[in-house]
This record gives structure tokens, C-alpha cells and sequence, in this order.
């Protein structure tokens, strides 16, 4: 697997990600919890806006690196397997929690499980060759 063929559909994804949760926020939240009310929607689109640019944010660097070295993108794949791997961590901490309903999308979780192994098997054993 090319790891910078890797960075960009990974980065893809992250703007994908990015983009649902900035003009899905309010979908986002009145389906996660049941009788918000308008402050707690206020709040809640706050937050949803501030994780929806840093994914934006760093899609676009993932994006960007496609055209440095290969061994420094495979850096980059490692922070980005890294770094999705608290966000992982919080969507099945939610999903346990919410096993009565709400909670995360599987497609969401499947995406981010997806994201992990391939960013982090490619930073680490992807074959250095500067032709790719």
C-alpha cells in the first residue's frame, strides 16, 4: 500500500468527517439526546463546529503531504493512526454507554477502526521506495 495514496484517501475521509459534523450538527445532536433543549443545542454545535475544523484541519494536511518523501509521509500516517486512536477509544467508550439507543454510528466507528490499522500498518512496515 502507497503511503501517499494512503494520506489522501485518509485525508478524504477526515474532510468527509469534517464537513457532516459542521452542517450535520444540529441532526447530530436532536438524534443523540432525546429533548435537548435550545441551550443545550447551543452548546453542544459549539463543540460540534470545534471538532468538525480540527478534522478539517487535519485533512488538509494529510491532503498536503502527499508530496513529501516517503519515509516522512509514512510519519505522517503515524500520527494520523495516533492520533485517531483516542478518538476511537471515545466512540466505543460512547457506544457502551449508550447501548439503549443513541450514541455513535457504526459506519463511524467501522471507518475510524479502518483508518487506525491502515495508517499505522503502512507507517510501520510500508516498504520505503522514493518511486512510488
Amino acid at each position: 500500500m502507497n503511503p501517499k495514496n494512503l494520506l489522501i484517501g485518509i485525508g478524504i475521509i477526515d474532510l468527509i468527517i469534517g464537513i457532516v459534523f459542521f452542517f450535520g450538527k444540529e441532526a447530530i445532536l436532536t438524534s443523540a439526546i432525546v429533548g435537548i433543549g435550545e441551550e443545550g443545542l447551543r452548546v453542544g454545535s459549539i463543540f460540534l463546529e470545534v471538532i468538525a475544523v480540527l478534522f478539517a484541519g487535519i485533512a488538509i494536511i494529510e491532503i498536503l503531504s502527499r508530496n513529501i518523501e516517503i519515509s516522512a509521509a509514512k510519519k505522517v500516517l503515524l500520527g494520523s493512526g495516533f492520533g485517531h486512536l483516542p478518538m476511537f477509544v471515545l466512540l466505543i467508550r460512547e457506544t457502551i454507554i449508550a447501548q439503549s439507543g443513541g450514541g455513535p454510528p457504526i459506519p463511524l466507528v467501522i471507518v475510524h477502526i479502518l483508518i487506525i490499522v491502515s495508517a499505522l500498518y503502512v507507517g510501520f512496515k510500508a516498504e520505503s521506495t522514493e518511486s512510488n
